[in-house]
C-alpha cells in the first residue's frame, strides 16, 4: 500500500507541475475555505427520498455567501442522483438555481467519480466533477474541475487534484489544489457534514 501511496504522489506531482507550466506558474494562490452541510433521507438501495444542502460558499474570500438547496433523491444499490431548487443568498440578494449531483456506478470497487451541474437565473452555470480512486477506510485522491461559466463575464475553468478524508461519521474533510487558466491558483479546505 504505502509504494502504490507514493507512486501515485510522484505521479500527482509530474501532473500538477506540468498543468502549472501549460497555464502559467507565476500566479498568486488565493486559499479558501468552503462549509457544507448535507442530508438526505432516502431508501438505502431503489426509491426516492429528500435531499438538502446548505453550503457557506467561501467564508474566507465571501462570508456572507450561502446556498441553501432542497428538493429530491433517488438512491440506488451502487448509484445516487440528486435533484434541487433553491438559491445563493448574498449581500441581502438572492439568485435562483437548479442544482443536479449525480454518483454514477463506480468503474471498480475503488474508483468512482461525483458530478455536479448547476444552472443559476443570473446566467451563470457551474459544473464540478472529480474521480475517486479510494486508497483505505474511505481515503480518496484523484482529480477534480470546478468550472463557472458567465454569458456576461469571464469564465473561470480549473483543474486540481484533492484528498479526501473521513473523520468520524459525519465529518470529511477534502483539501483540494487547482490550476486556473485565467486569475490566481487556488487552495481549498472544505469541510462536510453529512446528517
Amino acid at each position: 500500500m504505502r509504494q502504490a501511496v507514493s507512486v501515485f504522489i510522484a505521479a500527482l506531482l509530474v501532473f500538477v507541475s506540468l498543468t502549472a507550466n501549460l497555464l502559467g506558474s507565476e500566479k498568486e494562490t488565493i486559499s479558501n475555505v468552503r462549509i457544507l452541510f448535507h442530508g438526505y433521507q432516502a431508501p438505502e438501495k431503489n426509491g426516492w427520498g429528500t435531499a438538502g444542502w446548505l453550503v457557506a460558499g467561501n467564508i474566507t474570500n465571501q462570508p456572507n455567501m450561502w446556498m441553501s438547496i432542497l428538493g429530491t433523491r433517488y438512491n440506488s444499490k451502487d448509484w445516487w442522483l440528486e435533484i434541487m431548487i433553491g438559491a445563493i443568498v448574498q449581500g441581502g440578494s438572492e439568485t435562483p438555481l437548479l442544482d443536479i449531483r449525480f454518483s454514477p456506478p463506480k468503474f471498480s470497487k475503488k474508483a468512482g467519480s461525483w458530478w455536479n451541474a448547476q444552472w443559476r437565473s443570473s446566467g451563470r452555470f457551474y459544473f464540478y466533477g472529480r474521480l475517486e480512486c479510494v486508497l483505505s477506510k474511505d481515503i480518496s485522491i484523484g482529480p477534480e474541475t470546478e468550472n463557472l461559466f458567465d454569458r456576461n463575464k469571464k469564465d473561470d475553468v480549473s483543474i486540481g487534484a484533492y484528498i479526501k478524508v473521513p473523520l468520524g461519521k459525519i465529518f470529511t474533510a477534502v483539501n483540494a489544489y487547482q490550476l486556473h487558466k485565467k486569475g490566481g491558483n487556488q487552495v481549498w479546505f472544505r469541510a462536510l457534514f453529512n446528517f
